[in-house]
């Protein structure tokens, strides 16, 4: 059969109860002149016809009631025929969603096998839209059990605090789990960024000399108290490493192999009631394979294929005995896959799971020093010294002022760029500018060259609760002296502050 005559194009847009369009594919796009920001929210049929009128207002009514599934109808236009197909998806009854199937054709006959070629790719396109919008749906309903979870527990305690009765020992028990909670919620967004890093190609390694066994301790220490700490008293934690002086140091991004293991290890955690957790690494030949295993639940074989995509989960229903946003293997993946790797897992139901992935075994030089750790805070005094905090939010201006005042630091404040100009213009005996990045009348970056232009011996410090790759060069590039990301490490801002007050 000649392939010019099996040249047909599926269509697909995504429908709402009001049947306007809500997405669509690159075929549709390109089919109907337009890309999907400018067609969203058309009406379908005046998308097809020119008209908002239905082609058959009787099924479209039956179709919305529920009384029929989806329904099949051709018309021509423009010397082309179009065979479509409106399929109403798994959805609220107040808020049904459809698929609506479009096979661009010409008008010449067909015969059998080509019919059958378009049912088949008509049925694949329908349940992949089908399985990304379960997926999504499945994902966004979970995303909002994980963040109302931990927020819960935040805004309960918070208001326990206020109770002027509580003890002092209830006041440090409810303090680290408001602590607890919130590091939750920031893995959450943290996790979420990177997916959308990885999604837009954004991701750089930074490989520096790492020694393996140095790494693995840690990462033992942090999860034996973990254990402890979730009262998972009958799992034995054990890593396996090579010895010492084995050429164990490697060039790798350190941060992003440390985010790997302890996805694993958080899940090995996570499913594991009883039995044995074990990681370890070894080199095999020009590889280094690092490991993570467990006796837990385990996980059927059908799910193997699937578990490594985003929002995928072992459990989906609204009653999993386990919490997890889905993103986490997802992340493993896609950094291993960066640093040339490979990932995959071995795993049977009730018998616990492994998971394993190389990387290429890029030597590193022997017995590097270790990295200087930060100082712990000490009794900072800048009595003497005047710093400009240029905040919006009010009540991360009033966290720092209460922060700040046990070191007799003397404070101005301003909430927005222009009240920062005059503040900062009109008295210019500043030691030090706090300067938020996000300000409602001005970037705060286009106001730190403003500074530096009427002072530049004024430091200033960029916080900011962005965060992104490459935000600290931005920082830098407008005339910035240093920067710190929100939520703040109190360390990491003291001994930031008294880099530049101290002198």
């Amino acid at each position: 059969m000649d392939q010019q005559s099996l040249d047909f194009r599926v269509c697909l847009l995504m429908i709402n109860g009001d049947l306007n369009v809500e997405g669509m594919n690159d075929a549709a796009s390109e089919t109907f002149n337009g890309p999907p920001e400018e067609l969203h929210e058309i009406h379908c049929h005046k998308l097809l016809h020119g008209s908002d009128m239905p082609c058959d207002f009787c099924k479209i009514q039956s179709l919305k009631s529920g009384k029929e599934n989806d329904f099949t109808y051709s018309f021509a236009k423009e010397g082309l025929i179009f065979d479509c197909r409106l399929s109403r998806m798994t959805g609220p009854v107040d808020k049904p969603k459809y698929i609506y199937l479009i096979e661009r054709r010409s008008g010449s006959p067909e015969g059998s096998d080509m019919q059958k070629d378009r049912e088949r790719e008509l049925i694949r396109s329908r349940q992949k839209a089908e399985e990304a919008d379960r997926l999504k749906t499945a994902f966004l309903t979970n995303m909002s059990h994980e963040i109302r979870t931990p927020m819960n527990a935040i805004i309960g305690f918070s208001e326990l605090l206020s109770n002027p009765e509580i003890t002092q020992e209830e006041i440090s028990s409810y303090t680290r789990i408001i602590k607890s909670r919130c590091n939750h919620l920031l893995q959450i967004v943290n996790d979420i960024l990177d997916i959308s890093k990885i999604e837009a190609n954004q991701i750089e390694l930074k490989e520096i000399h790492v020694n393996l066994n140095h790494l693995f301790d840690d990462l033992y220490m942090y999860y034996a108290q973990k254990v402890i700490d979730e009262k998972k008293f009958r799992i034995n934690l054990n890593v396996e490493k090579p010895q010492e002086n084995a050429g164990n140091v490697i060039m790798v991004d350190e941060l992003r192999l440390r985010q790997i293991i302890g996805n694993l290890l958080d899940n090995a955690v996570k499913f594991t009631r009883e039995g044995k957790i074990e990681f370890g690494y070894r080199f095999i030949e020009d590889r280094v394979l690092i490991y993570v295993s467990d006796t837990g639940i385990g996980i059927a074989e059908e799910k193997h294929g699937n578990i490594f995509e985003r929002f995928s989960q072992i459990d989906t229903s609204l009653v999993r005995q386990f919490g997890g946003n889905g993103l986490g293997l997802a992340i493993c993946k896609a950094f291993v896959e960066l640093m040339g790797g490979k990932i995959w897992l071995e795993s049977k139901v009730g018998e616990g799971s492994t998971f394993l992935f190389t990387l290429p075994r890029k030597n590193g030089q022997q017995d590097q020093p270790e990295e200087e750790k930060p100082q712990e805070i000490r009794n900072f005094n800048w009595k003497g010294k005047k710093i400009l905090l240029v905040e919006d939010d009010r009540s991360s201006a009033r966290f720092m002022h209460e922060l700040l005042k046990l070191t007799h630091v003397e404070m101005a404040f301003a909430y927005t760029a222009s009240e920062a100009l005059e503040i900062f213009t009109g008295d210019q005996h500043f030691h030090l500018v706090l300067m938020d990045i996000q300000l409602p009348d001005r970037n705060g970056l286009d106001l730190a060259r403003l500074f530096k232009g009427y002072n530049r011996t004024v430091p200033i410090i960029a916080q900011t609760a962005y965060a992104m790759e490459g935000d600290n060069i931005k920082c830098i590039q407008a005339g910035c002296d240093d920067y710190i990301s929100k939520p703040l490490n109190i360390s990491d801002l003291f001994l930031k502050l008294d880099r530049f007050l101290s002198t």
